[in-house]
């Protein structure tokens, strides 16, 4: 497997000779396997350019660390608007960590937004690192934004129909390679804590497993897991107990990897989890609901690998060009 040192230092190019001082904000690093996959990768892109670089987060799993920056304690999303322009101004540029992010009137999607605004107002640059973003979002603020990255077709349709500038690239997780593991005879189950599915619409039948509308079988054996271990777990032990099966949280993104690559067969609604199959050739049936960021993968699903990690080459790129001007 690429090791992520030697990707990084591939796309970013020689450290950058006018290094400045970025602030990372809006990660998600709890326990979400993704964003923290997501945020390592594009952190160490912007440290390999030569920059000063802080991360500012809602929490941080026991442990994590990026070499070369410095993890705040404070979270920008707690601070008032007077506080947030004070924090801002100590820094040349803001990175808008990448996720689903921009949905609507969720509490960080409004706390994105008034980021937005607030560098505007101080002319600082403002990169969106990678999102799915919703129609319910604002054009007229997201032209403020200095980089956009649009992760998923539809998002870029949608940008482009507002006439707001943007790249159309892929997920930071599709630029990695990953290793290949013996296959098992098992099949994994991943599915969110607040999807549409639930103990309740989860049942095995035989060796038939009905989910939803969903009918999948027969199987040998059957493990629940999951990419979120803190927000899943509820859900994932009752499935487990309900089929009598196991209950195997990944705690790291290596075990994420290993257990995906491992598996006869992945069902899941959950995003990243989605993108480990695709890249391992683990079969997949992926069962996420319509929004945006569910219906863009599945656009994604039918292009190659080698087009997926060129795409998201090409964004982690011109993110590292972008952090340098």
């Amino acid at each position: 497997m690429q090791s992520i040192e030697v990707y990084v230092m591939a796309v970013a190019g020689a450290p950058s000779f006018s290094a400045m001082k970025i602030l990372c904000t809006h990660g998600w690093l709890m326990s979400n396997l993704g964003d923290q996959w997501m945020t390592d990768i594009v952190l160490k892109v912007l440290v390999a350019r030569g920059h000063s670089v802080a991360v500012s987060s809602r929490g941080y799993p026991n442990g994590w660390a990026c070499e070369g920056v410095e993890r705040l304690q404070v979270c920008t999303e707690s601070l008032d608007v007077a506080a947030r322009r004070h924090l801002f101004s100590e820094y040349d540029k803001i990175v808008n960590l990448p996720g689903g992010g921009l949905q609507g009137k969720d509490h960080r999607s409004v706390a994105i937004l008034k980021d937005i605004e607030i560098c505007s107002s101080l002319g600082i640059p403002y990169a969106l690192a990678g999102h799915s973003i919703y129609s319910q979002i604002p054009a007229a603020t997201l032209r403020k934004v200095s980089l956009i990255l649009a992760r998923e077709p539809c998002t870029a349709a949608w940008l482009r129909s507002q006439q707001v500038d943007h790249l159309e690239t892929v997920d930071a997780a599709w630029s990695q390679e990953i290793g290949a593991s013996t296959r098992s005879e098992r099949t994994v189950i991943m599915l969110r804590w607040d999807g549409e599915f639930t103990s309740g619409n989860v049942s095995l039948s035989g060796s038939d497993l009905k989910i939803g509308s969903h009918t999948f079988g027969p199987f040998h054996s059957i493990i629940v897991s999951t990419s979120d271990s803190i927000r899943d777990e509820a859900l994932g032990v009752k499935l487990a107990r309900q089929l009598s099966a196991s209950w195997e949280p990944c705690r790291t993104i290596d075990e994420l990897k290993m257990i995906i690559s491992g598996a006869a067969h992945l069902i899941t609604d959950r995003y990243h989890p989605a993108i480990v199959a695709k890249v391992t050739g683990t079969p997949l049936s992926f069962i996420g609901s319509r929004s945006v960021r569910n219906q863009g993968l599945r656009e994604l699903m039918g292009k190659s690998i080698e087009e997926l990690r060129d795409s998201s080459c090409a964004g982690l790129s011109a993110l590292g060009a972008w952090s340098s001007k």
